[in-house]
């Protein structure tokens, strides 16, 4: 099958999934404050900084491991360390009596991390149908439960329909796998035979560079977020109103991402050196193109939010929605990269260079009031052009690497 079909089948079952939950927002709007949407995108936030702790990112290496003994000792590899690390946390929630969101956030965490597991699973198996299927049913059970649940005033129904979705997401995962490929069977046994030290040797590049490299991306993806509710004392108004016009721009962007991705994963390990790089210079194109009329979509993005969506409760939509539209096609356009960052193990390289974006953010943060950079706006403006520039030196740090290879390898005469 090639890697075309594989990304159309993905996207038809991730486009009809990020369908229903982009027809449940108008809804949702109704249903649910901006201070609702806060909470529930802080929580949101802090769980995907767990899950990277909680599974070390061993999940990602499963579609590349091609010897069926690896592959079997990986997967309790990968559920031992999901199983002791969400423990671990656990006893810590008991002995400091830690405040009741964060055993949400650890919940939600441990069953993310599960879900990855089972889907890096079906990639390897090549089955998309089934995983476009599951990323339906668990869109659909996603927004009846919280549509549900909005009537309780005692819980946060958009927390507890997410967690609902997810669990039968990963119930419904196990299962198609189990018709894809035999899975190992799981025992206290099977836990104490693959040794742990396998973590941190064999699959160093996931469980290390790949996991600080994970925590990086999760801060530049939620480093709004991060930033409001440090800056502006947990303000829900600007996390809610950032969060609920982020659900309406960034599923489709994710949409694109997650299936050109588990495609590329699929279709790399395929193909010879001499196509990767082919391809790899088309993508670095392509990728750039898209980072440079970023700025001009999220200008467009803008005033259709205005018009469409604006009202006095959602008054900071549309100025949040110019950055955001902005920032996720900038996030699209490094799609690939990432893909050959993990294939040829370069995370290290691009830990750097996380890093370093971290590090001026921090820099610009920390002197805003010396600087003139106080308002929301401002910050996320300074967010946004930072990431623009690190995003590009991504793109060309790729590019320069396989040029270089090719002329090692004489492929450039």
């Amino acid at each position: 099958m090639s890697l075309f079909n594989n990304i159309k089948k993905i996207l038809l079952g991730n486009g009809a999934a990020q369908l229903i939950q982009f027809a449940f927002l108008p809804l949702s709007a109704f249903l649910y404050t901006p201070e609702q949407f806060g909470v529930f995108g802080t929580i949101q936030a802090y769980s995907t900084a767990l899950t990277v702790f909680i599974s070390l990112q061993l999940y990602v290496a499963i579609p590349f491991e091609k010897n069926q003994f690896l592959l079997n000792d990986l997967i309790v590899l990968n559920f031992k360390c999901i199983f002791a690390v969400t423990t671990f946390l656990l006893i810590l929630y008991g002995l400091f009596n830690i405040d009741y969101f964060s055993i949400l956030a650890i919940f939600l965490a441990s069953i993310t991390a599960v879900t990855n597991t089972l889907r890096s699973l079906i990639v390897y198996s090549g089955n998309f149908t089934r995983l476009s299927t599951s990323y339906v049913i668990r869109a659909l059970v996603i927004v009846i439960s919280q549509a549900a649940l909005s009537f309780s005033t005692a819980i946060n129904g958009l927390i507890y329909g997410l967690l609902l979705g997810e669990v039968i997401y990963s119930g419904l995962l196990h299962y198609f796998i189990k018709k894809s490929i035999d899975l190992p069977s799981f025992s206290l046994r099977s836990l104490f035979k693959v040794p742990i030290k396998n973590i941190f040797t064999k699959y160093r590049p996931f469980s290390l560079y790949g996991s600080i490299l994970e925590l990086t991306s999760v801060f530049i993806f939620y480093g709004p977020i991060v930033i409001f509710s440090y800056i502006f004392n947990g303000n829900n108004n600007y996390i809610g109103q950032y969060s609920f016009i982020s659900r309406l721009v960034w599923p489709p962007i994710i949409l694109i991402s997650t299936s050109c991705t588990n495609a590329l994963y699929f279709h790399i390990t395929k193909i010879n050196n001499l196509e990767v790089k082919s391809l790899t210079l088309k993508a670095t194109a392509l990728g750039g193109f898209i980072i440079a009329i970023a700025p001009f979509l999220g200008w467009c993005g803008h005033y259709i939010i205005n018009l469409l969506i604006k009202t006095p409760t959602w008054n900071l939509v549309s100025d949040f929605g110019f950055y955001i539209i902005t920032l996720a096609f900038v996030f699209m356009g490094t799609i690939y990269v990432r893909v050959v960052i993990r294939y040829k193990h370069l995370q290290k390289y691009q830990l750097i260079m996380d890093i370093f974006f971290i590090a001026i953010v921090a820099i610009i943060l920390y002197f805003r009031e010396k600087i003139g950079i106080s308002d929301v706006f401002e910050i996320l403006k300074s967010y946004t052009v930072i990431y623009f520039i690190y995003s590009l030196l991504l793109i060309l740090g790729i590019l320069f690497f396989v040029l270089k290879e090719m002329k090692n390898q004489n492929i450039i005469k």
